[in-house]
């Protein structure tokens, strides 16, 4: 059975249930004022809101599931409405013409890919619309590239990460986390977003669970319990893969030796079914008031790294991936966004690089080809050692890599780069970070992000310190997502 016809019964009973949910609320809804509503935008998260009257007050309300150009009916909640308020709608009355049956029976629920709802080349108009919106008042004279589209909208992402989580009487559930509602976990039968073996991974991983149920799953805000979450990892063009599970070290609620080796019996006897060999992982978080969050590795099985292979340019790149360390999460996507990254830089052989938030020295060593020198910055240890392995397996000896955080130790310094390559986390670039850039006065910036908000403030910051935007290229890294994946070349201001 392909990928395309693949259905689990697990899925079914979901739509059933769904459908049962829906008419409970249509049945409770005439106790409530009920309102008509037309979708006019999207907010930041992705859904579809509205700005209305409601008992005589302007209220911005978000609504899940919904698209531009959908008309739904709401029940308005008791008592006082916030200005901001999040619903699900009774009903769609009339769709968007934009509006497609979702692949995925979770869809409702789960919000890891809730724009599947969407024709995808819609998908595409509203990423570019927003980055339009975002970037047009900051660039004058550059270039706005259109999107490109992912060259798959499934089975694309290299990685996934579920949670565990229990009920007040014990159930338990392994999936990925419900937006909008605390600590609850969708138990995905099906992931179409991944190859089909992390499923089956997940589906294995339960039934090891249901068969120790004195392991309890971690509780966030009381801090006890064992179990935190799965994280699954392969290589897309070498076939490799990798599964992490992630426990507290609460001594009190510490996993067993016996316990342990059950788990590794489970996921490699599945895997031997087909002959393959599997990485796994013990990762052990460790929260000190002291230290904050600290994680450890325990290798189990397997290679201690994943092999992934990309071609830029003609050029064969191999990286090492460890469990805790940073990959572009679309492996055909990133080929393209180093591609068009090293394009629109438009380095010399003689250019001098700085590489920061540089996770396994990616980005540095796909540039190294093409220039005399790269610095990396990176301060996750794990992915300073994977970046350490990648600089020597891909003989990139112009490649340095830098273990620390990046706004101490560009302290330290103080020759002008010729560009600066900017890859952060989503809450973007820290204060120091930008103060650092502005001193060292790059001929250059490359930004690369994937939270094109933050990367907007940052980028408005640094036309404050004299540089100006001469080219943005948005690539669409995840599909049926809200998210995307945006370049943009800053230069200095003559």
């Amino acid at each position: 059975m392909d990928q395309e016809s693949q259905k689990a019964p697990e899925e079914a009973q979901l739509l059933a249930e769904n459908k049962s949910a829906a008419e409970n609320k249509s049945a409770l809804a005439p106790k409530l004022d009920i309102l008509k509503a037309n979708i006019t935008t999207f907010s930041k998260k992705g859904h579809g809101q509205s700005e209305l009257k409601v008992r005589g007050h302007l209220r911005k309300i978000e609504f899940l599931n919904t698209l531009v150009g959908d008309e739904v009916l709401f029940a308005v909640p008791k008592g006082r409405m916030r200005r901001k308020v999040s619903v699900e709608p009774l009903e769609v009355v009339k769709p968007s013409t934009n509006r497609v049956k979702p692949r995925c029976a979770h869809v409702d629920t789960c919000g890891g890919c809730q724009w599947q709802i969407m024709e995808y080349k819609a998908q595409l108009k509203e990423k570019e619309k927003l980055i339009t919106q975002l970037f047009e008042p900051l660039i004058h004279d550059g270039t706005f590239y259109p999107i490109e589209p992912a060259k798959e909208i499934f089975y694309y992402r290299n990685k996934m990460e579920f949670s565990f989580s229990q009920d007040k009487k014990g159930n338990q559930f392994l999936g990925l986390n419900q937006p909008g509602k605390n600590q609850k976990i969708i138990a995905v039968q099906m992931c179409h977003l991944v190859n089909p073996w992390m499923s089956e991974v997940l589906a294995a991983t339960r039934l090891w669970w249901s068969k120790h149920t004195s392991i309890k799953s971690y509780h966030f805000f009381s801090g006890t319990g064992c179990l935190q979450t799965l994280i699954l990892r392969e290589g897309k063009n070498t076939g490799e893969k990798m599964v992490v599970l992630t426990v507290s070290q609460s001594v009190e609620d510490m996993l067993s030796g016996e316990s342990l080796n059950s788990f590794k019996e489970h996921i490699c006897k599945l895997f031997a079914q087909s002959g393959e060999s599997v990485s796994i992982f013990l990762r052990i978080h460790s929260v000190k008031k002291e230290r904050g969050s600290e994680f450890y590795e325990m290798h189990l099985n397997g290679a201690p790294t994943i092999k992934e292979t990309i071609e830029i340019k003609g050029r064969q790149f191999s990286f090492s991936i460890s469990p805790s360390a940073f990959f572009q999460p679309n492996t055909a996507m990133a080929q393209l966004i180093y591609e068009k990254a090293i394009e629109m830089a438009e380095v010399t052989k003689n250019a001098i690089v700085l590489d920061l938030y540089a996770g396994a020295a990616t980005l540095g060593i796909v540039f190294s080809p093409f220039v005399k020198k790269v610095f990396s910055i990176e301060s996750n240890p794990y992915a300073v050692c994977d970046a350490q392995t990648n600089i020597e397996q891909n003989q990139a000896d112009n490649v340095s890599i830098l273990k620390g955080d990046v706004g101490a130790l560009l302290e330290n310094f103080y020759n002008c780069p010729d560009l600066i390559i900017v890859d952060p986390p989503r809450v973007g670039l820290s204060k120091e970070a930008i103060f650092h850039l502005a001193r060292l006065r790059a001929k250059k910036i490359l930004y690369i992000a994937c939270n094109i908000h933050t990367q907007a403030e940052n980028v408005e910051r640094l036309l404050e310190e004299g540089y100006v935007v001469k080219a943005i290229q948005p690539i669409d890294q995840f599909p049926h997502t809200p998210h995307v994946e945006n370049i943009v070349l800053l230069q200095q201001s003559l």
